[in-house]
């Protein structure tokens, strides 16, 4: 028996044999080509608008439906590949990250110019606390820490209290009336010294004050300890009592100490004794007047 051989089916197309499942991939992708070439004659605005703004992908939107940078780029502002779609114009440029950042750089930089002035306050505040100076007052003068005031030039030295001095006919020989502010911190007590600068010596010294005491009242009694300021101790020419000027035309020192002592000597037999233990005690400040006695009748 001869075998029978059937042949497949075949058709023509431009003269050239193509198998049926051929001529369905061919009619494929003519009918494909031709779906780019209407999207890329569709123009500019169908084209590379719809891509981006889908996508946001200036490279599948540009080249691959645009087909080409030319008809792509045709409408930068629609959002196109070649003008930078999302580079240039895109919400994350101009208003999303970057305007963000700056607008918040702006206002980075509005606080530390605001911050400076409440800085600047606060060196001010300092600076008025710096004026919180130690120093001594006394309604019988005028004038604090003047050192211009020395036995070499009385001229500008302020006169010592009449009423203060030792001297003339009646005796007056009463303390003044003394007060202080600006104590420095860590005062534990308070040392008033009187001293002719003329001829070096120690008047009067009442030490022991209080910390919490400042101001000296006119007139203190003698004795010692005092009861006001309590338990403050004096000595001087005269025993436990002030003794003022003593020689008209000298010049004369109240210099007010503050200490880190609490305490001195229980008690000191000399005005020259208690000077020098005042000095060499924990002296946490100094302010003074410096006074002449003239006019003395």
């Amino acid at each position: 028996m001869r075998a029978r051989i059937t042949a497949r089916p075949e058709a023509e197309q431009d003269g050239a044999i193509v198998s049926p499942m051929r001529s369905r991939l061919l009619t494929t992708l003519s009918i494909f080509s031709l779906g780019l070439i209407a999207c890329s004659e569709a123009g500019p605005d169908s084209g590379s608008g719809g891509s981006p703004g889908a996508g946001g992908d200036p490279a599948t939107g540009g080249a691959g439906v645009g087909g080409t940078p030319e008809a792509s780029g045709g409408a930068p502002t629609s959002g196109g590949a070649p003008a930078g779609g999302a580079p240039s114009i895109g919400g994350n440029n101009t208003g999303g990250d970057n305007s963000g950042a700056s607008g918040g750089e702006v206002s980075a930089g509005g606080a530390p110019a605001g911050g400076a002035p409440s800085t600047g306050g606060g060196a001010q505040g300092s600076g008025g606390s710096q004026s919180d100076e130690f120093l001594l007052s006394g309604p019988a003068w005028e004038g604090v820490n003047n050192d211009d005031c020395t036995p070499e030039t009385p001229e500008p030295c302020p006169t010592y209290p009449l009423e203060s001095t030792n001297f003339g006919s009646p005796q007056k020989n009463v303390s003044p009336e003394i007060s202080w502010s600006g104590v420095p911190e860590g005062t534990m007590s308070f040392a008033l010294v009187l001293s002719d600068l003329t001829n070096g010596m120690a008047h009067w010294v009442l030490y022991d004050i209080p910390a919490s005491v400042t101001m000296l009242p006119k007139g203190l009694p003698s004795g010692s300890p005092l009861q006001d300021p309590a338990g403050a101790k004096q000595v001087s020419f005269a025993g436990a009592s002030y003794f003022g000027s003593g020689a008209c035309g000298n010049v004369y020192e109240h210099r007010l100490y503050a200490l880190g002592d609490a305490n001195l000597s229980p008690a000191m037999n000399s005005a020259s004794a208690a000077r020098t233990a005042v000095q060499n005690a924990d002296i946490l400040g100094e302010t003074f007047i410096v006074m002449q006695s003239r006019d003395c009748n």
